[in-house]
């Protein structure tokens, strides 16, 4: 960017700024605000980390995304009906919310 002219200043690690690099990757479209107060991707969960390139270079916008991260009906909504020894059983199903049903079979909860 500067090579092209144009203003840049680089944050890189979010304890050493007054930046708050989350608002602004929500902002961007990147993911939502968790409730552990990270940010979550739709890609990456919660393993992201996060830098800012300021700059008055004009560049496209996107808007806010809403990955669905405070519905517990979401599919990937962690499984609380059930035991922890059934959820141990489930495996991976538990991980994409689906369920065994009495004849093996998976059905949607």
């Amino acid at each position: 960017m500067r090579d092209l002219g144009w203003a840049a200043s680089v944050y890189g690690n979010p304890n050493s700024t007054d930046l708050l690099h989350i608002p602004l990757a929500i902002n961007a479209g990147l993911g939502q605000l968790g409730k552990h107060g990270s940010l979550i991707s739709k890609e990456h969960g919660s393993n992201v980390r996060l830098a800012t390139v300021v700059t008055d270079l004009p560049l496209a916008t996107d808007e806010e995304v809403d990955i669905s991260v405070d519905d517990p009906t979401a599919p990937t909504a962690p499984r609380t009906d059930l035991s922890w020894r059934e959820s141990a059983e489930l495996g991976d199903h538990q991980c994409r919310g689906d369920r065994l049903g009495a004849s093996g079979e998976r059905g949607d909860r």
